[in-house]
């Protein structure tokens, strides 16, 4: 699905899943494992092969986010990048505490089976370049989260640090963040970058204003 020109989400893919067209094509997080169908099906509704992707950017390391991340990038065969603080996570090396009461209790049963460790070809860095996107780490949800700015578009892609699930800018539920005060510090950085575009890792993208919108939010977690 077509969000502004240049940028996609694969249909059906939970959590959000991006396309963007440019120099260096790119796909932002892979949603859940038997996820990658749907999302190579966006980069050909984009009108790419999926030989045409070379970077695969993942704003963190829960399952809901690289899931198929393996399985895409056998596809396409494009690097995947993640924060060097979530690598780990990533291969398996170590393992996100998990949440309290039942959804932790079933989390621990079938997080065996269907998790996909992978080991990423990039590891990154705050402030580094790659492609066309800025990385802006933001710790907290996890230890390695990031933002990735894209300039040309004015797009910024914040992964689960902010949501629009329930209809307007939310910090993630505390039972899945590393720690929320992080977060709330970490969020203060956004106020210096150049985005008109907010692209979360749940909900709807906010197009158009959204430096604006993301000021007043920063502004209510004082």
């Amino acid at each position: 699905m077509k969000i502004i020109d240049g940028i996609f989400k694969a249909e059906g893919v939970v959590a959000n899943s991006y396309i963007v067209i440019g120099k260096d094509p790119a796909i932002i997080d892979c949603g859940m494992p038997r996820n990658a169908r749907k999302i190579i099906r966006a980069v050909e509704e984009a009108g790419l092969s999926p030989k045409d992707i070379r970077l695969i950017l993942l704003t963190h390391a829960h399952l809901d986010h690289t899931g198929s991340a393996k399985e895409v990038r056998a596809i396409t065969n494009a690097k995947l990048a993640i924060h060097e603080l979530d690598a780990a996570y990533l291969t398996g090396e170590k393992n996100f505490a998990l949440p309290k009461g039942i959804q932790g209790v079933m989390l621990r049963i079938i997080q065996p089976f269907i998790i996909a460790k992978t080991k990423p070809d990039l590891l990154l860095k705050d402030g580094e370049k790659i492609g066309e996107f800025k990385v802006v780490h933001i710790p907290g949800h996890t230890e390695g989260s990031c933002a990735y700015l894209h300039e040309r578009t004015k797009s910024l892609f914040v992964g689960d640090s902010i949501s629009t699930e329930q209809g307007f800018l939310a910090l993630p539920p505390e039972r899945y963040n590393l720690n929320t005060a992080l977060i709330k510090q970490s969020l203060q950085k956004l106020r210096a970058l150049n985005f008109d575009n907010l692209f979360p890792g749940h909900g709807e993208p906010i197009i158009g204003d959204a430096h604006k919108k993301v000021e007043e939010f920063l502004g209510s977690l004082a």
